[in-house]
Parts: C-alpha cells; sequence; structure tokens
C-alpha cells in the first residue's frame, strides 16, 4: 500500500504543480515547482476523494506545513495508516 500511496501522492503533485515528471521527487521543495496553498487544497481534495475519507484540521494543517514532496507524501501516508 505504501509505495501505491507514495506514487499516487506524488502523481497528484505533478499534476497540481504542472511539473514535469522527472523534476519532482521526495526532496523537491514544494516551493521550487510552484506549489501555493490552492495547489496543496487540491491535493488534499484528491486524497479524500480517492479514500472516500475527510481529514481532520490537524492532518491538514501537517499537511500545508509541507516543505517538499516527501513531507507530504510521509503526512498522508500516516493518515491513511492511522485509519487503516
Amino acid at each position: 500500500m505504501e509505495q501505491n500511496v507514495d506514487e499516487f501522492v506524488r502523481s497528484v503533485i505533478i499534476t497540481a504543480s504542472n511539473s514535469p515528471d522527472s523534476s519532482v521527487g521526495p526532496e523537491t521543495q514544494l516551493v521550487d515547482i510552484n506549489m501555493d496553498s490552492l495547489a496543496l487544497a487540491s491535493v488534499i481534495a484528491q486524497v479524500e476523494a480517492v479514500h472516500q475519507l475527510e481529514l481532520e484540521p490537524e492532518e491538514v494543517v501537517r499537511i500545508f506545513g509541507s516543505a517538499t514532496v516527501g513531507d507530504v507524501i510521509a503526512a498522508v501516508s500516516e493518515v491513511l495508516c492511522a485509519r487503516a
């Protein structure tokens, strides 16, 4: 499941940021690929829709506090594992 979550979140970020696939990895800084709060909200909405859940406010805050793609992946993975 973890690999699928990693790739899913990464692909959603690639789409939301209009970045080339090869330029987005776990260490990529969100600011470097123009991920603003609206783009992160889009990522959150897609996670909620695909996994049929509603994130708690503190979970959303953690995602919004992310600095890298890897931070977003870790935050989403943690939420999904806690709810499994």
